[in-house]
């Protein structure tokens, strides 16, 4: 939300959510298994769901010529 004080919610910085640093992987071949592919990257499947929330399935077809970034923490959080 922009301007939250125009609204009136005055929300002291220390009780808003911290940003969590994150890397963006570029995936080029199909991802059969996400939480598995989660796993071999040092989290499970509700950190990578919670960081790209436009995943809808299980696994990732990629097409030909055709390449998906997913985004991660930086740092491992399982």
């Amino acid at each position: 939300m922009q301007n939250p004080e125009k609204y009136g919610f005055n929300i002291p910085k220390e009780a808003l959510y911290k940003n969590i640093p994150t890397k963006t992987l570029t995936i080029d071949t199909t991802i059969n298994d996400l939480a598995t592919f989660a796993k071999e990257q040092g989290f499970n499947y509700k950190i990578l769901k919670y960081h790209n929330p436009w995943l809808r399935d299980k696994k990732i077809e990629v097409k030909t010529n055709k390449t998906y970034e997913i985004k991660l923490p930086i740092e491992p959080q399982n």
